[in-house]
């Protein structure tokens, strides 16, 4: 499926990649919508074995690196902040929101 309309769009959205995953499109929405992130890459899609939603969150030395599996494929996004322990509270709420498997 397509991207959705305005989920690239904006400054804080920078990538080689053009396409953001379903299971990614509600996090990358979350991420700008952040004031504590300065910006997010999208990494290459990759497809996977059929599988629970999942996400996993790793501390790296400029931000977060955030790895988003949805039901056939997975995307790494690598977020910009100062914050990342409250960036990261806020992911996970969201993901608990939408259902995904820590």
């Amino acid at each position: 499926m397509p991207t959705k309309k305005g989920v690239l769009r904006g400054n804080k959205i920078s990538s080689r990649h053009s396409t953001v995953i379903d299971a990614a499109q509600p996090i990358v929405r979350k991420l700008k919508s952040l004031p504590s992130v300065s910006k997010v890459v999208l990494g290459a899609v990759a497809r996977v074995s059929p599988g629970q939603k999942h996400l996993k969150i790793d501390e790296v030395q400029s931000g977060l690196r955030v790895a988003v599996r949805g039901s056939t494929s997975r995307q790494i996004l690598y977020v910009y902040t100062q914050r990342p322990s409250e960036v990261r509270d806020v992911l996970l709420g969201v993901a608990v929101q939408l259902g995904f498997r820590e």
